[in-house]
């Protein structure tokens, strides 16, 4: 059927009913040029297989509109491989990017709030350090609170208030001096209270003197031996 598909302009490709997308094969589909892709529909995307999806070419994948990518179920997204990165990342679907795999999400950028946070705390985990690659601001609590040390540590970022208390005690006694790395003002009295002296002592003078009274007051008598007395104000 492939000599009857190449005269189809994308305008009558359009025009095929699913039944008859359905009776083209995945050489058949290959075949469509770019052009002639542009004019596939929706629903006719929604009702071809995953290899029909597959054997499209990268320059047809990469014109689909808002509606053509989101025609795309999340097996769909899956077998594309390292190819979803030639489809525009703003047109995904929460659900599109919860699919996606961690080698296909270290291969595309520009995920917004949403899509960032429709990463599972699993996902979050298994990319490693490569969570660096995220807008770290986007990060929910809950993936925030999944990092492990390792990942807190590659962050570039500096994480809010709500994102730094969200880290688990153990979390921030495994940081060890990396702990520095965080605003020291934005510590709950909890996290404080976990700290080693090495911790405290790796605070430079200017985080030292962030540290609240209260903050102070919940320092372990071990942690206290830590401190620099040179870095403290005098209202502390």
């Amino acid at each position: 059927m492939t000599s009857v598909v190449s005269v189809l302009s994308s305008s009558q490709i359009g025009l095929l009913s699913t039944k008859q997308i359905g009776q083209l094969s995945t050489s058949d589909i290959a075949s469509l040029t770019t052009a002639q892709s542009v004019g596939l529909t929706s629903t006719q995307i929604a009702s071809m297989s995953s290899a029909d999806i597959v054997s499209l070419s990268s320059a047809a994948v990469a014109l689909f509109t808002q509606s053509q990518t989101q025609a795309l179920n999340s097996s769909d997204i899956q077998a594309l491989g390292a190819g979803v990165a030639s489809l525009n990342v703003g047109f995904l679907t929460t659900v599109q990017v919860a699919a996606l795999s961690t080698t296909q999400i270290e291969a595309m950028s520009g995920f917004n709030t949403a899509q960032t946070q429709a990463l599972s705390t699993k996902t979050i985990q298994a990319l490693g350090t490569n969570v660096a690659a995220l807008n770290t601001a986007m990060l929910s609590n809950a993936q925030v609170a999944a990092l492990t040390t390792a990942q807190l540590g590659s962050l570039t970022t500096a994480l809010s208030t709500a994102q730094t208390q969200a880290i688990t005690t153990a979390n921030i006694a495994a940081l060890g001096t990396n702990v520095a790395s965080l605003t020291t003002a934005m510590l709950t009295t909890a996290q404080v209270a976990v700290l080693s002296s090495a911790q405290v002592g790796s605070l430079t003078s200017n985080s030292a003197s962030a540290l609240s009274s209260t903050q102070i007051g919940a320092l372990s008598s071990a942690a206290v031996s830590g401190l620099t007395l040179s870095g403290l104000n005098t209202a502390q």
